[in-house]
């Protein structure tokens, strides 16, 4: 981790045996609903419905607030980016999709710039316990729903 008084960098990565191609498409606003239960989003602007460059959607979560998401980078099977704008934070989440023996890497980095001074740093003392708890249990979701599929009702 990286960090200055406003600004923090957080890197996780998850081996998986699928392919890229497995993974890749579940990368994406609409799909995220096919396998994290309780996903909400706002699709502001698609040309496809889903995932591509400048795709803008909203999210508005109690830990976070309504933010505004913008896909900054799309390449097929190897890496996606999305700039993720609210009134407390600016981030940039980097996920890409690495070669490894045995399946893919994905590695997620997560930088933030805190906007308040005066409450950064308790703000990113919790959002490290929020990344360091959300991040695996969000790579579980991908491994369940590689291994069943879309769970009816999200669950």
């Amino acid at each position: 981790m990286t960090t200055s008084s406003r600004h923090v960098a957080r890197t996780h990565t998850h081996l998986f045996t699928a392919p890229p191609e497995a993974i890749f498409p579940l990368l994406c606003p609409t799909r995220e609903y096919d396998w994290i239960p309780r996903w909400s989003c706002e699709l502001v602007h698609s040309v496809s419905g889903f995932a591509e460059l400048d795709c803008v959607f909203v999210t508005d979560f109690p830990e976070s607030g309504r933010e505004v998401w913008l896909q900054t980078r799309h390449e097929p099977c190897r890496a996606v980016e999305f700039a993720r704008i609210g009134a407390e934070r600016a981030m940039r989440y980097t996920i890409e999709l690495l070669p490894a023996p045995g399946g893919t890497a994905l590695c997620v980095t997560q930088r933030s710039t805190y906007l308040d001074a005066a409450g950064a740093e308790a703000r990113k003392a919790a959002d490290d316990h929020i990344f360091a708890e959300e991040m695996p249990g969000l790579m579980a979701l991908v491994e369940r729903y590689l291994a069943r599929g879309a769970v009816p009702g999200g669950e």
